[in-house]
């Protein structure tokens, strides 16, 4: 009977710090992009990586997606990618959009993608990557703008 008893209790505190740990893994629930970061205006210019899936980014203006298209092109010392590889700047209607917090300086930004899975995609890589995740105080989750 002791042994059943005691194989119980350990089940319990097992089964117990599970549920502690998952609900502290959770967290708060995360708040919308913040609006007041949003750019004035309607309608995005976006293009995507065609060899990494759900990755693109979106922009207000034709001129700054232009811009962004071709830093994407030498970002993070892959200066021998080609721009076909990004398709051209694409309007769009509604754009999938983070906002973050920079632990440094506490400068607020945003940042959009073509769709609001390509935006959690790409939030979730920042998060998951010890070489920025640190960068950010806050992420917030992806929220449709137009």
């Amino acid at each position: 009977m002791r042994g059943a008893l005691t194989s119980c209790v350990a089940s319990c505190f097992v089964v117990s710090a599970a549920l502690v740990f998952a609900s502290a893994s959770c967290g708060e629930p995360r708040k919308e992009a913040n609006a007041a970061v949003r750019p004035p205006g309607s309608g995005w210019y976006c293009w995507r990586n065609q060899r990494i899936p759900n990755a693109s980014r979106c922009l207000r203006a034709m001129e700054e997606c232009a811009s962004s298209r071709e830093g994407a092109k030498s970002a993070n010392g892959k200066s021998d990618t080609s721009l076909e590889t990004f398709t051209e700047c694409q309007e769009e209607p509604r754009a999938g959009c983070f906002t973050s917090v920079r632990a440094k300086n506490g400068v607020e930004s945003f940042t959009c993608a073509a769709s609001v899975n390509d935006c959690e995609s790409q939030r979730r890589n920042i998060e998951r990557d010890p070489e920025t995740s640190g960068n950010y105080a806050s992420i917030s989750r992806c929220t449709p703008w137009d």
